[in-house]
C-alpha cells in the first residue's frame, strides 16, 4: 500500500504507472519474466491457518493484430491441498472467489511476516514432488476461470475501441469545419487582397492550395481511421499459462 510521506525528502518515491522507468520495467518483466514455458516460479511459507492451502497462478494474455498484446492478466486460484496418499483418484477443487481472496490475504501476510517465511527443508521436499500433479489437477479450473476473464476483457477492448474511435471522428470533423472556415474567411477577403504585401499574397495562395489538398485526405481519413481503431481491439489470440504455486503449510503443522 502506498502512503504519502508527506514531505519532499523522503527515501521512497512513488512513480506513476505511465512513468518511463515504471514503463521500462514492466516491458522487461513482460519480455523476460515469462521466458520459458515450464513452471519454475514455486514457494512455500509458513501460515497461521490450521489447513494447508494451495495457490496457482496463471497468465492470461490476450492478442490483437500483428501479435500486439492488448490485455495481460495474472489470475489466481486456490485450493484446500490434501496428500495425494489421502487424496486417492479424487482431485483437487478450487475454492470459491471470497475463499481464494481469504488465502490470497493470507499470502500477503505470511510474505511480510519473517517467521512464516522461515521453511524446513525437508518440507519443501516433500510439496516439490507433489507440484506437478497439483498444478495439473486445478488447470482446467485456472482454465476456466481465464474464459470468464476473457469475456470480461474483450467488452472492455470494445468499450475502448469505440471510445477512441469515437473522439477520432470528433477531432478529423474538427478539422474539416476549421478548414472550411478558413476556406470561407480565404474567399471572403480576396477583394480586399490588392491592399495585401505580396509575401501575404502568396501565403494565402499556399494555405488555399493546401487546404484543398487536405480536405480530401480527411474525408478518407473520417472513412478509416476510426473503423482501424476498432479493428485494432479485436482478440485475435489467447494465451493462458501456469506461472506460479503457492503452498501455505499451516505453522501447527
Amino acid at each position: 500500500m502506498f502512503r504519502d510521506p508527506r514531505s519532499l525528502d523522503g527515501e521512497v518515491v512513488h512513480l506513476h504507472l505511465e512513468h518511463r522507468v515504471v514503463q521500462r520495467l514492466l516491458g522487461r518483466f513482460r519480455s523476460q519474466g515469462f521466458l520459458h514455458d515450464e513452471l519454475t516460479r514455486a514457494c512455500v511459507l509458513r501460515s497461521d491457518d490450521p489447513e494447508p492451502k494451495l495457490l496457482v497462478l496463471g497468465r492470461l494474455s490476450l492478442y490483437g493484430p500483428r501479435a500486439a498484446r492488448l490485455h495481460d492478466e495474472v489470475l489466481a486460484i486456490a485450493a484446500q491441498w490434501v496428500d495425494p496418499d489421502l487424496r486417492g483418484r479424487k482431485k483437487l477443487t478450487a475454492l470459491p472467489v471470497a475463499a481464494r481472496d481469504e488465502v490470497l490475504a493470507q499470502l500477503e501476510h505470511s510474505l511480510a511476516t519473517p517467521r512464516l517465511r522461515e521453511v524446513p527443508e525437508a518440507l519443501q521436499h516433500r510439496l516439490r514432488a507433489h507440484a506437478q500433479r497439483d498444478v495439473a489437477e486445478l488447470l482446467p479450473q485456472l482454465e476456466a476461470r481465464a474464459r470468464e476473464r476473457i469475456a470480461a476483457a474483450e467488452k472492455q477492448l470494445r468499450r475502448r475501441g469505440e471510445q477512441e474511435s469515437t473522439a477520432l471522428a470528433q477531432v478529423i470533423t474538427a478539422q474539416i469545419a476549421r478548414i472550411h472556415s478558413k476556406i470561407a474567411e480565404h474567399d471572403a477577403s480576396q477583394l480586399g487582397l490588392d491592399f495585401k504585401e505580396e509575401h501575404e499574397r502568396r501565403q494565402l495562395a499556399a494555405d488555399r492550395r493546401y487546404w484543398d489538398i487536405r480536405l480530401p485526405e480527411l474525408a478518407r481519413e473520417a472513412d478509416r481511421a476510426p473503423a482501424a481503431i476498432q479493428r485494432g481491439y479485436v482478440v485475435q489470440a489467447v494465451r493462458v499459462e501456469p506461472v506460479g504455486l503457492v503452498y501455505l503449510w499451516p505453522v501447527s503443522a
